[in-house]
């Protein structure tokens, strides 16, 4: 979350806030892709190689569970 409070002041352009929110806008955008690409480039790593490790659940930033390896589904 950012933060994009300012003091209020005459002599600022009409036309700032417009501008800080679309930049706000498009970082958060960029974050959450970001977050996405990751999730992504873990799960291909993970899911590669099924056999690796006996015991894998890769889980998310939500705390979701997002894949499981052969090994834990059947338990699970």
């Amino acid at each position: 979350m950012l933060d994009v409070t300012s003091p209020i002041d005459q002599s600022m352009h009409e036309h700032t806030l417009a501008a800080v929110a679309s930049t706000v806008y498009a970082i958060e955008q960029e974050w959450q892709r970001r977050v996405r690409e990751d999730e992504i480039e873990l799960l291909k790593y993970a899911s590669s190689d099924d056999d690796f490790t006996p015991s894998v659940i890769l889980i998310n930033n939500k705390v979701e569970i997002v894949w499981m390896c052969k090994n834990v589904k059947q338990i699970y």
